[in-house]
């Protein structure tokens, strides 16, 4: 699977640690919108739309977009310290997205 990804990604001018910080973001983006009514988001960039989710996550995807095309650009020509970071970061992600599920289990604020 991860080799079938890793081609399809790299036809596409993307490598693995690129994929990997994309999927872990939308699974949190994912796991914030379906849990929005048990939480309130801690992002104080972007909490002030708790009540537009829609707009909530639009504005956090374009802000992990712009962190992307900063990052590549800063490590341009160092690929290896480009892969480590895209991977810390796709693992900072998933720890949110397990945060925010086990949150929604802990029990509604609303």
């Amino acid at each position: 699977m991860a080799l079938f990804i890793s081609s399809e990604a790299t036809a596409q001018g993307l490598d693995l640690p690129t994929v990997a910080f994309a999927s872990s973001a939308a699974t949190d983006w994912v796991t914030t919108y379906r849990n929005r009514n048990y939480f309130h988001e801690g992002n104080p960039a972007i909490s002030w739309l708790e009540h537009k989710p829609a707009a909530m996550i639009g504005l956090g995807v374009a802000i992990d977009a712009g962190g992307l095309y900063g990052w590549n650009r800063l490590t341009r020509n160092h690929r290896r310290l480009r892969a480590f970071g895209l991977y810390a970061a796709a693992a900072a992600r998933l720890a949110v997205a397990y945060r925010n599920d086990r949150m929604r289990r802990a029990r509604p604020h609303r």
